[in-house]
């Protein structure tokens, strides 16, 4: 990751929109269209809408996440083994199915919505696996 890739994750951890004006003034961020791009391709949940000014009349794009705590990348999701130390990268499907497996039949499974929480009542700390911080690279 890099420095303007890290002030978008950090913004979108606290707020859920950006514009490309908020991004260029705030953080100093000239191509907010490239950087929004890098992060999807790393799996984060990014959407775009497109809207228009009504006093310029001109259009502009706003970026927006649904969840703000739950702000993680869905494809590239970086764990790391405990045993090797190994840095492995995971899709969700696979970070779910490591939350939900060996459970009994009440067990209502986590999902794409509440995973993080999933992760840190049952997975992490069992000495296994720990999720890898994005934003400084160190396991949380």
């Amino acid at each position: 990751m890099n420095n303007q890739q890290d002030k978008i994750i950090t913004h979108f951890k606290h707020k859920t929109t950006l514009t490309n004006d908020e991004a260029r003034s705030r953080y100093r961020v000239r191509s907010l269209t490239k950087v929004i791009s890098n992060l999807r391709r790393q799996g984060f949940r990014i959407e775009g809408q497109w809207k228009r000014d009504k006093i310029d009349n001109t259009n502009y794009k706003v970026y927006h996440v649904y969840d703000t705590s739950d702000f993680y990348p869905t494809d590239n999701i970086k764990v790391k083994d405990c045993e090797t130390g190994e840095i492995l990268t995971w899709t969700l499907t696979q970070v779910l199915g490591e939350i939900n497996r060996d459970r009994s039949e009440d067990w209502t499974d986590y999902n794409a919505s509440d995973w993080c929480e999933g992760w840190y009542e049952w997975v992490d700390g069992n000495g296994y696996f720990k999720l890898v911080n994005l934003t400084e690279g160190e396991t949380t």
